[in-house]
C-alpha cells in the first residue's frame, strides 16, 4: 500500500487537486481556474512554469512594484499584456515612484505613447501621476 507523501512544494498554496466528473484528478490553479494533468511522479516543475506566467497569479501578488499593461498594448509581445514588475523599495514616494515609471517608459521606448494611467487612491500616486502628466 502506498502512502500519500506531504505536499512541501510552495506551488500547493497556489493550486489545487480537484477530481473531475470521469473520477480522475487534475491539478487547478486557484487564480485563472486553469486545469493541468496531474503528474503521478509528485514533479512540480510545470506548476511552478504556470505560475510564473499566470497573469492572474501575478497580479494577486501585493506590492507596489506591479506594473500591468493591458494586452492591447502594441509594444507587447507577449500574449498576457504585462511588460514588466518593478520593485519599488519603501518608502514609497511620488517621486520614487515617478522615477521607476519614467525609466521604465524610457527603456520601452513608449514614453510619448501612453494615453492613459491608473492608479488606486494612495496620495503619492496623484504626485507621481502630476509628473508624469507634466513631462509626457
Amino acid at each position: 500500500m502506498r502512502r500519500n507523501r506531504k505536499k512541501t512544494s510552495i506551488v500547493w498554496q497556489e493550486l489545487t487537486v480537484v477530481k473531475l466528473a470521469d473520477g480522475t484528478k487534475r491539478v487547478q490553479c486557484n487564480h485563472c481556474k486553469i486545469k493541468l494533468s496531474k503528474n503521478k511522479d509528485g514533479t512540480t516543475t510545470q506548476y511552478k512554469k504556470h505560475l510564473d506566467g499566470c497573469v492572474k497569479h501575478r497580479l494577486s501578488l501585493k506590492g507596489q512594484g506591479n506594473l500591468f499593461l493591458p494586452p492591447q498594448t502594441p509594444r507587447s509581445n507577449s500574449a498576457s499584456g504585462v511588460l514588466n514588475f518593478v520593485d519599488v523599495p519603501p518608502l514609497h514616494s511620488g517621486v520614487f515612484l515617478y522615477d521607476a515609471l519614467y525609466k521604465c517608459l524610457q527603456d520601452w521606448g513608449i514614453e510619448g505613447k501612453v494615453c492613459s494611467i491608473s492608479v488606486d487612491n494612495a496620495s503619492y500616486n496623484d504626485v507621481a501621476v502630476r509628473m508624469l502628466k507634466d513631462s509626457l
